[in-house]
């Protein structure tokens, strides 16, 4: 019997879906008509400047890229993701300033990749100190 009811409840438990709001997009570009900061990001030096934007095109505040306040993993956050118009809003917003996009690259805001790459980065240097 006690087989048959785990079976069962295993079967009929509802499928669990969180929606994670880890992705990012580090931009790099310039400004002709004011600084950097106008646009929302900082300098990198050589007159270039970066910043790291959600899918609403606006610069990451926070941790996550939720709507509202997300769990420690950046997931079930309250009202979803950040809109979805990414570098093409960014320029939108910035039109003012003249901005000139160089770049782009997919960021990940998870800690825990962020950890598991830093691990990765010490031990190359460990091997590069090493041999």
């Amino acid at each position: 019997m006690a087989i048959a009811m785990c079976y069962f409840m295993v079967l009929q438990a509802p499928v669990v879906q969180s929606e994670c709001c880890v992705d990012a997009k580090k931009l790099d570009y310039t400004v002709e008509d004011g600084t950097c900061a106008s646009a929302g990001g900082k300098a990198s030096g050589n007159g270039k400047c970066v910043i790291t934007i959600c899918g609403n095109g606006e610069a990451l505040r926070g941790a996550y890229c939720g709507r509202g306040s997300c769990n420690v993993f950046g997931c079930d956050c309250d009202g979803g993701c950040l809109g979805s118009g990414w570098e093409q809003t960014f320029l939108q917003n910035a039109a003012q300033y003249k901005v000139s996009l160089l770049g782009w690259s997919w960021t990940s805001l998870s800690a825990a990749e962020r950890v598991y790459e830093g691990g990765l980065k010490i031990l190359d240097e460990v091997k590069i100190n090493i041999g």
